[in-house]
């Protein structure tokens, strides 16, 4: 409450019998306490003598404008209103600065979590990075002790050392038992053949009754047997060391490039053994994009063709006729062994 309103109040408190003036030098003589003012008044107390007031007390009045409003008396209930709508307003204010003040935690929170990710992302991409660097090196590593192993080169070929372990022992076994089947067809193939120029040779006989006196009697063909330098084991032996070596070198390296070598040289040795006389499937182009990615970027892998009757000639790899004349009929076998080993590597998932 200003003054102008205590000054209101005490000229209505005490009606017209009191001057603006008289009530407004009491209330600066109080302090501008309206109660201490009101009580002088009523308490009898007139305005103070001007005789006992010294000029030091009491300065002349000044002309400043200033006008008074007399105000009514505020109803209760609209103070009451009043008071509502000021608590209404600070309850609008602690609103707002709630709701600004969790936007502002919100926001915080969310920055938190976008570095959060940010920095998971970054440390999975990191230890994508370190795994990829430790696989390279373990394969560089398996490469290097690989090529170790190998035997190096040497004037003159030693003996066949015996199998080191059991899948060696198994392949030569199985390569010893395809041998035996190889010679046994042969034989069997020998003898049909002599009992079918038997055969020929007497109806040739019933056909031409008058010149058999005259004509010496046919020998039946004798089955010729295999030449000395001609050796079933070895052969066979040099197909199943090529696919010892190159499963060995890369089981483990490269599985994936492996399973990839040994369809395509399944699928060359197949067509070559199903269709022996077609020339396409007698010749392997080395320049051919899928031969120079799926089998000669795998060392050993041509050292199965020529244990197969290939040989390189100039930019191609040509089977040897002979090769085909005599032992053809193997290369049955030796894709019956790729697809083994075919089949344990889609089992392995490859």
């Amino acid at each position: 409450m200003d003054n102008d309103q205590k000054l209101s109040m005490l000229l209505e408190a005490v009606g017209d019998s009191v001057a603006a003036d008289f009530a407004q030098s009491v209330l600066v003589m109080h302090n501008w306490d309206l109660e201490a003012a009101m009580n002088e008044i009523l308490s009898g107390g007139g305005p103070p003598d001007s005789s006992s007031m010294h000029d030091d007390d009491v300065r002349a009045p000044m002309a400043t404008g200033y006008t008074d409003t007399l105000m009514a008396p505020m109803n209760p209930a609209e103070e009451l209103r009043r008071k509502k709508e000021r608590e209404a307003a600070r309850a609008v204010e602690a609103e707002a600065a709630r709701l600004a003040a969790e936007k502002a935690h919100v926001q915080d929170l969310e920055r938190q979590v976008e570095q959060q990710r940010r920095e998971a992302e970054r440390a999975a991409l990191e230890r994508r990075q370190q795994k990829r660097k430790a696989e390279e090196a373990e394969r560089r590593r398996l490469a290097e002790l690989q090529q170790a192993e190998q035997p190096q080169p040497e004037k003159q070929q030693p003996a066949p050392a015996p199998p080191a372990d059991s899948e060696q022992r198994a392949a030569e076994a199985e390569a010893e038992a395809s041998a035996r089947r190889d010679e046994q067809s042969r034989s069997q193939a020998a003898q049909a053949a002599a009992a079918a120029a038997a055969r020929a040779a007497a109806a040739a006989a019933v056909a031409q009754p008058a010149d058999v006196s005259q004509q010496a009697p046919a020998a039946a063909p004798v089955p010729t047997a295999a030449p000395p330098d001609e050796r079933p084991e070895q052969a066979v032996d040099a197909v199943v060391q090529a696919l010892v070596a190159l499963r060995k070198r890369y089981r483990e390296a490269d599985p994936a490039a492996l399973a990839t070598c040994l369809r395509t040289l399944s699928a060359y040795l197949g067509n070559l053994a199903h269709n022996p006389q077609e020339t396409k499937f007698q010749h392997i182009n080395c320049e051919n994009a899928a031969f120079r990615s799926r089998v000669a970027v795998l060392e050993g892998a041509t050292a199965v063709l020529e244990a197969c009757g290939f040989r390189l000639e100039g930019a191609a790899y040509v089977v040897d006729p002979e090769f085909m004349r005599r032992r053809g009929t193997r290369l049955f076998d030796v894709v019956s062994k790729l697809e083994v080993m075919i089949d344990q590597l889609k089992s392995a998932g490859f």
